[in-house]
């Protein structure tokens, strides 16, 4: 099972519903198994080292006016790719998951896909998560927050050999 961004918070749960044999945390974040604290408790302690300042002023934007959305998440694609992405573009703010203490660290092999431009969260921080919460070394692949979008050919190699 893939989940990106604020979506990263509901994979371990899906996974467990699912029955996924492998998890891929696509510029996720990743939640705080050992210590205990919601999403929200992390961006209120420590905001500045998980997200871009920008991101944390202008972001909840990004689904609203286009050019915020360009520059945040699609900087890295090529115009006609640009046009097509902002008709996709959904506000996702779970705020209630946000607000929840996480479940037990999943027991399930997990690969985690840093883009090293992304322009919410820091890569900096998703190194960290993915290494300290997860076990596990991130696949570094240049590009913004939606490799998906931007590298899908990329991002298809990656899961075919997750999917081993």
């Amino acid at each position: 099972v893939v989940a990106h961004s604020g979506a990263g918070l509901l994979l371990p749960a899906v996974a467990d519903r699912l029955g996924a044999g492998h998890l891929v945390w696509l510029a996720a974040a990743v939640p705080d198994f050992d210590g205990g604290s919601s999403f929200a408790e992390q961006i209120e302690r420590s905001g500045s080292e998980l997200a871009h300042e920008e991101w944390r002023l202008y972001g909840r934007q990004a689904t609203e006016d286009p050019v915020v959305a360009a520059y945040f998440g699609f900087h890295d694609c090529d115009l006609p790719t640009v046009q097509w992405a902002l008709t996709t573009m959904r506000l996702f703010y779970p705020a209630a998951v946000y607000a929840e203490h996480p479940l037990a660290r999943p027991e399930r092999p997990s690969t985690y896909v840093l883009p090293r431009q992304d322009r919410t969260l820091r890569p900096e921080w998703m190194g960290k998560v993915a290494r300290a919460r997860l076990g596990v070394e991130p696949v570094e692949i240049d590009g913004g927050h939606f490799p998906h979008v931007s590298r899908p050919d990329l991002l298809a190699d990656i899961l075919e050999h997750c999917r081993g």
